[in-house]
């Protein structure tokens, strides 16, 4: 059953329809996936994210080095990497804390004499400010050790069923339409991560119940009632209505529309003041989308 009341109204712009969230496809969600990042392994400033797709078993490891070059691996092969810088930075920590142990040493041996010369103070000086550079070393291997075995931890993760997650924003920008005016966009948005497609997601939404003025839009039951959403993938924000499968602007991943405004963007020659411009739209739906709380439920039941 579906839970959730949908209001659907075409912007009318100087006599030509502008439909606004118009539901196109022609991209496959097998392509699809969602990054999420990992951590980075400081011992090679590297950074480790995670690439969702639809299946769990397809996840990769993408792992970039500092000069910017990207490689994507499975499991066993990030923990393989992980797990050597981790033995270097363990090997390096034990040679740090040897060092140190060995100036405390001179540092005692030395401070324990009852009168020193100038050169012995000087020399006690040097071993003091050489301990406080090796013990922020210490604390900085371990400190690398510790994150290493972080990002080690949370691998495994990324190769699990992950949880559908909403967030709602807002999407805005301009494009040429085929007359060779500029027009723009701007919407409040859900925007989906780990969906796998083909089932229904169901939340909990306040304040999107009721219609903005001038603007079309799906506006969600009130919470705590349950309103439902069915993903689109590479969804067609604005539809070029002079072609069959046109489309002006289309949305990366998973995505639904919430409410939005669309049109010319030449202020003062629209029926509809309010949306004859990018900056007054954006004014509106700003507002609204600070009225919006968003509560993804674990299931529709």
């Amino acid at each position: 059953m579906n839970l959730f009341t949908f209001r659907l109204r075409s912007l009318v712009v100087l006599g030509s329809v502008l439909s606004f969230a118009v539901f196109c496809s022609g991209f496959s969600p097998a392509f699809a996936q969602t990054v999420q990042i990992l951590g980075i392994d400081p011992l090679k400033s590297a950074s480790y994210e995670c690439l969702r797709y639809g299946d769990p078993k397809l996840s990769q490891i993408q792992i970039t080095s500092k000069n910017g070059t990207s490689k994507s691996v499975k499991k066993k092969k990030a923990k393989r990497t992980l797990n050597r810088s981790r033995k270097v930075a363990k090997k390096r920590l034990r040679s740090a804390k040897k060092r140190l142990k060995k100036l405390n040493k001179k540092i005692s041996k030395l401070a324990s004499s009852l009168f020193l010369s100038v050169e012995q103070q000087n020399r006690l000086q040097e071993l003091k400010d050489k301990r406080t550079q090796v013990e922020a070393r210490v604390v900085e291997l371990e400190g690398n050790v510790g994150a290493i075995s972080e990002l080690i931890q949370r691998i495994p993760a990324c190769f699990e069923v992950a949880p559908v997650n909403g967030q709602v924003e807002i999407v805005s920008g301009t494009y040429l339409r085929d007359n060779g005016k500029v027009y723009f966009y701007a919407g409040i948005i859900t925007r989906w991560d780990n969906y796998s497609g083909n089932q229904e997601v169901c939340a909990q939404v306040a304040g999107n119940s009721v219609p903005v003025d001038n603007a079309s839009g799906s506006y969600q039951l009130e919470a705590p009632a349950v309103s439902s959403f069915l993903p689109r993938y590479q969804m067609c924000y604005v539809r070029n209505l002079n072609e069959p499968s046109g489309c002006y602007v289309r949305l990366d991943g998973y995505a639904n529309p919430m409410v939005g405004m669309a049109g010319e963007q030449a202020p003062g020659t629209c029926f509809y003041p309010e949306t004859c411009s990018l900056s007054a739209a954006l004014s509106i739906l700003n507002k609204r989308l600070s009225e919006i709380t968003f509560h993804v439920l674990p299931s529709c039941s």
